[in-house]
Order: structure tokens, then C-alpha cells, then sequence
């Protein structure tokens, strides 16, 4: 993962409240302020779940 430096970058509860923020099941989330550009990569597992789905892929060959 990667940002600009223009951006700034804090890590912050998802509630207003640690309960909430408990509640919510994210806990604590990525925030980025200002104006820029932030460049995300797919995890390997997150990718790797996608391909051992049941859902139906095509690849569009025939």
C-alpha cells in the first residue's frame, strides 16, 4: 500500500465509542485526509478465496 505525502494518514476507532467501535466489528480503520492518490495491492488469501469459490467463473473462451 502506498499514498502520497500531500495526503495525511491516521489510524482511527470506526465508532465514537470503544463499545461501538466493538459492535461494528471493524474496530479500527485507515484514514487518509486531503487530496492525493492511494494505490492498494489484493492480498494473496483474499485472492486466493476468490478462485476456490463455487461461484461460476468464465474466462470467455469457449
Amino acid at each position: 500500500m502506498m499514498w502520497s505525502d500531500s495526503l495525511d494518514f491516521t489510524v482511527e476507532k470506526s465508532g465514537k465509542t470503544r463499545l461501538g467501535s466493538a459492535m461494528s466489528g471493524e474496530g479500527l480503520v485507515n484514514v487518509y485526509r486531503g487530496t492525493g492518490m492511494v494505490w492498494l495491492a489484493p492480498q494473496t488469501s483474499y485472492m486466493n478465496s476468490i478462485f476456490q469459490s463455487n461461484v461460476p467463473f468464465s474466462s470467455g473462451a469457449r
